[in-house]
């Protein structure tokens, strides 16, 4: 029995007579060939080209095989672990072997990859549905394999076969799908902050506008309630108490401060309100600060926060940050 042409239609068999003849030790090559073709045929296909130099093929394919056996490792020690909670008495060793030899698959694809290339002519794009195909149906068939091998070597059934690799995908898929979305829900939170910072100024302004239109001046320091007289038409303050000197709101701290500089009463006609990321360790760098100025406009603030591009629900480019 030839393992390379048998595995395909005979696995239980052929990795029988892999462990019987010591054929279980050749995993590891079998692993890093697979792994370095299958690097090579996703950087080439990606890329849509196959006119790379040949030391930088050379150097995904040694990417690629250190990965395969890595993965080879990985896999057949939680492959191992899973299949003696069901039962199965395979040692790790035989779960690699049961795994790279169902991974001979991959050298044929490999294989017919090189034939598609050369007829051709190296546009890899011209049999990009052809090679889709092929590949989409060797690895659900090399999946059912490793149900086969699997449950071979662990002396079970075909259904526990095909259930440790249930778990395995779970054990793995889980890590991955929060990996994929943690970022997405901490760029969701921090640019609902972003605008929760933003929303804020703009009320600022327009209550600093209306104690302006009572006095003509604007207040020489933060106050809690920017209208004391509470006279009509203005009606009763909706200046935020929460958002005075030393409060942090939604990840930002805001900060006023009269100008010019040190004026008092009747003599502040203009302001800065800051708004500045903060984080339990102090100052936050990652998110950008705010500038408010007695124009209206809201600007990007450098200084106390890393400079960020400008968005567009701002109204000027990156300008300093007043000092604390």
């Amino acid at each position: 029995m030839n393992p390379w042409v048998s595995i395909w239609l005979h696995p239980r068999q052929t990795i029988r007579e892999v462990l019987a003849r010591g054929w279980g030790r050749y995993a590891i090559w079998i692993a890093a060939a697979a792994g370095a073709a299958n690097m090579v045929m996703m950087v080439m296909v990606t890329s849509y080209s196959v006119g790379k130099a040949a030391a930088e093929v050379l150097g995904i394919a040694i990417a690629g095989a250190i990965w395969g056996v890595i993965v080879l490792y990985l896999v057949g020690w939680i492959l191992r672990w899973v299949g003696g909670w069901l039962g199965g008495k395979a040692s790790t060793a035989d779960v690699r072997a049961a795994l790279a030899w169902v991974d001979v698959t991959t050298l044929y694809i490999f294989v017919f990859w090189l034939v598609v290339v050369a007829a051709t002519g190296g546009r890899v794009d011209t049999g990009m549905g052809v090679l889709f195909l092929v590949v989409f149906v060797v690895v659900i068939w090399a999946f059912v394999l490793k149900c086969h091998t699997l449950a071979e070597v662990h002396q079970f059934s075909v259904w526990k076969g095909l259930g440790t690799q249930l778990i395995l995908s779970t054990l793995l898929g889980i890590p991955l799908m929060v990996a994929i979305a943690l970022p997405n829900v901490l760029r969701g939170r921090m640019q609902a902050n972003q605008s929760a910072a933003i929303g804020n100024l703009r009320s600022i302004i327009s209550s600093l506008e209306m104690y302006r239109a009572q006095g003509d001046h604007y207040p020489d320091a933060w106050q809690a309630a920017m209208y004391p007289t509470g006279k009509e038409p203005l009606g009763t303050p909706s200046f935020n108490a929460d958002l005075s000197d030393g409060h942090v709101v939604q990840a930002y701290r805001y900060r006023y401060e009269a100008m010019p500089k040190g004026c008092r009463a009747s003599a502040c006609t203009g302001y800065q309100v800051t708004a500045l990321p903060v984080s339990s360790a102090g100052w936050n760098d990652l998110d950008p600060a705010f500038l408010a100025e007695a124009d209206g406009l809201i600007h990007h603030c450098s200084g106390q926060a890393g400079v960020t591009p400008q968005s567009p629900t701002i109204d000027q480019p990156v300008v300093p940050c007043p000092r604390m």
